[in-house]
């Protein structure tokens, strides 16, 4: 028999620090009318800036790295994708304790809800919400996060965002 690497830990449940970073994104518009060219140069008097369309995004612990999510996501130590979601994104993160599974989660935006999935993992997957409250993940089930919560991964935690 061959161990995977993956050793069970305790969840923490201790304050972490977080980064928060806020982009924006400006975006440059001109009106277009059917037949007539497109002139390259813009000026200032057609730009405007507009809000970001609403999407997420996660934050990884260590060095705070964005993450943005626009459809699927699998995260883990060495995630790989599965015949369902050939097209899912692939986060592959360093867990030196070695409690995240290779392929540990799956986050998912379905009608601009962020869902996740565990995926049969050996340390579980919890969201902790921003009242404190902890929804522990059934695998084989997804689970609605909200905005500003938290999801453990075994001991790994990443924060969740609106972008």
């Amino acid at each position: 028999m061959v161990d995977s690497g993956t050793f069970r830990l305790p969840t923490p449940r201790a304050e972490r620090q977080q980064e928060q970073t806020r982009s924006s994104a400006e975006i440059v518009f001109f009106p277009v009318v059917a037949g007539v060219p497109v002139q390259p140069a813009v000026d200032e008097e057609t730009r405007i800036t507009a809000p970001a369309t609403p999407g997420w995004r996660i934050i990884l612990p260590r060095g705070g790295q964005v993450v943005p999510l626009a459809g699927a996501l699998y995260i883990g130590r060495n995630p790989v994708r599965t015949a369902d979601r050939p097209d899912a994104e692939l986060v592959a993160v360093d867990d030196p304790a070695k409690s995240l599974s290779k392929t540990h989660a799956l986050l998912e935006v379905d009608d601009d809800v962020l869902y996740v999935h565990d995926l049969d993992s050996t340390n579980g997957v919890y969201i902790v919400q921003p009242d404190a409250s902890v929804v522990d993940v059934e695998p084989g089930r997804r689970a609605a996060v909200a905005a500003g919560a938290e999801l453990e991964l075994g001991e790994y935690v990443v924060r969740v965002e609106r972008a």
